[in-house]
């Protein structure tokens, strides 16, 4: 190994700037872009099924819940046992960056065992990404029961903020006031107007812009692509979100796949790679069971990383028209390389130093250096990827 990588260095490291639907190296954008790109933060929601009751018009995932009941029955009688908090906990510790998914008006009012369980931990853990009703309903609960982590994003849609505007720049003051600035700020345009048609919504933008960093205006949402317009800055371009392809399967339905290249879901014990797989919380669906060993940040980037290429090999399976990109990589990533769950070597570019799983790993043994993280157990470098060989 070269030398020990500093500060200066990390801020260096060349990870690519390439989109997923313009790169010509499938394989240099996975190895970049995608990998562990996952390790950066888990969205949690301590309930065996996801459960949300906010009822937002704009909900992406409204036809994909389980039926009310369902969700609920499921759900009964759920406690936080000592043994899964830790759990809860460690895995909090490796990853660092954690958001809540849970209804907490919904707990409160129907899981107080749930409920005790965020007035213990919630410094940990980032406030919900709250929408439209969401943000309504829960914002006194985390102003004046609950003690979190931050609030990161609040996602409104035009037509929640035409009938809210007043209410909604006062909500979003007093939590700035507890929470400090708002990092994440999205506007969800669900009418034909596009943004510089909508001087309601621009007028808006101007009124909370102070109180947050980064301000998106997403449109299309309904549609299989959807725009993201970043306003935060002088760039007013429109960019698309290229890591979904989606198709109409057997029997109306429409499957979905997506790289995934960015957070993962834990859903009480068990982890996910995407929210729509995390829904119905299929254990064959599932990248990690909690209640097997004991977390660490080695094992959970192995696990993780082999099951997300067992994932994309599923994907490639599934896919019915394959004269595409999106089953070209899956097929490509999945059956290119494989993971050795006994490593001690991870490449620089598969890992950004700015994770905080980083410093765990550090607290493991590992070394980070300008070619990778090196732990020096006695044996030669053994990557935690690898090409197969054919």
């Amino acid at each position: 190994m070269s030398d020990i990588m500093t500060d200066m260095d990390t801020r260096k490291i060349p990870f690519a700037e390439d989109r997923f639907s313009t790169t010509e190296n499938l394989l240099g954008f996975f190895l970049f872009r995608d990998s562990l790109h996952h390790m950066g933060e888990v969205s949690f929601s301590a309930m065996k099924t996801y459960y949300c009751g906010a009822g937002c018009k704009m909900c992406y995932l409204k036809d994909d819940w389980l039926p009310r009941g369902e969700m609920i029955a499921r759900n009964e009688g759920l406690k936080i046992s000592p043994f899964i908090e830790h759990k809860f906990r460690k895995i909090f510790e490796i990853f660092g960056t954690v958001e809540c998914l849970d209804d907490l008006r919904f707990i409160k009012k129907t899981h107080p065992d749930l409920f005790d369980f965020y007035k213990r931990n919630g410094k940990l853990i980032g406030a919900p990404s709250f929408t439209d009703n969401a943000l309504m309903q829960q914002y006194r609960i985390v102003l004046d029961d609950l003690d979190m982590k931050r609030v990161f994003q609040i996602s409104l849609s035009e037509e929640f903020i035409n009938k809210r505007f007043d209410k909604i720049v006062e909500v979003m003051g007093l939590l700035v006031q507890k929470y400090g600035i708002i990092p994440v700020f999205k506007v969800i345009i669900t009418s034909e107007n596009r943004l510089e048609h909508n001087p309601e919504i621009r007028r808006f933008i101007d009124k909370v812009r102070h109180l947050v960093d980064k301000v998106e205006v997403q449109e299309n949402i309904e549609q299989e692509t959807r725009g993201i317009n970043g306003l935060s800055g002088d760039n007013g371009d429109l960019t698309w979100d290229d890591t979904y392809y989606f198709e109409n399967i057997e029997g109306g339905n429409r499957g979905m796949y997506r790289v995934l290249q960015n957070f993962i879901f834990l859903i009480h014990d068990r982890m996910y790679f995407t929210f729509e797989e995390s829904i119905d919380a299929d254990p064959k669906k599932a990248c990690y069971n909690l209640l097997m060993d004991e977390p660490s940040a080695a094992s959970m980037c192995s696990q993780t990383l082999a099951n997300k290429l067992a994932t994309y090999r599923r994907y490639a399976s599934e896919i019915q028209f394959r004269d595409n990109r999106y089953f070209e990589y899956f097929n490509l990533i999945g059956n290119s390389f494989k993971v050795n769950h006994d490593f001690n070597f991870i490449p620089a570019p598969a890992l950004e130093p700015r994770f905080h799983v980083v410093s765990q790993l550090q607290k493991e043994g590992f070394v980070m250096y300008k070619e990778g993280y090196f732990r020096n157990d006695g044996r030669p470098a053994k990557s935690i990827i690898e090409a197969i060989q054919k």
